[in-house]
């Protein structure tokens, strides 16, 4: 948003764009040994929120999940797209982490510096925040 100049509702004396590209939703993670619970997002320009859940089957779930609803893009220096927390994971006393991968719709978990999966049967929810193309 950038210069608006005049009452709220009014349109006389805007400068620039005023109209905030939106758009909310739901999406489903993917991967081997992974079934999911269901994830909702908001984006709003270019940065994207999700929350999701989802719980490994048939053995440890895959160490890159994907189905985020729009590909991440680096950031300045290479760095990651964004990140977020594992508010929710029944797999370890440790608190987890998770990273958006650049170029698509995976993520990763992490404890520390390690990579992390969830083991057969565990849950995880998390919330993260990223940029998009």
């Amino acid at each position: 948003m950038s210069g608006i100049i005049g009452g709220a509702g009014s349109k006389s004396g805007v400068i620039g764009t005023t109209e905030l590209d939106y758009e909310a939703g739901e999406f489903t993670v993917s991967g081997s040994n992974v079934t999911s619970n269901g994830g909702r997002y908001i984006k709003i320009g270019n940065v994207v929120n999700v929350t999701f859940r989802f719980t490994a089957i048939n053995g440890s779930s895959t160490s890159s999940p994907g189905g985020l609803p729009f590909t991440g893009i680096a950031q300045l220096n290479s760095e990651k797209p964004g990140g977020g927390s594992v508010i929710y994971q029944n797999d370890s006393t440790v608190a987890w982490n998770c990273l958006v991968n650049t170029g698509n719709t995976t993520f990763f978990l992490y404890a520390g510096s390690a990579m992390k999966q969830l083991t057969s049967g565990a849950t995880a929810i998390c919330v993260m925040t990223y940029i998009s193309a």
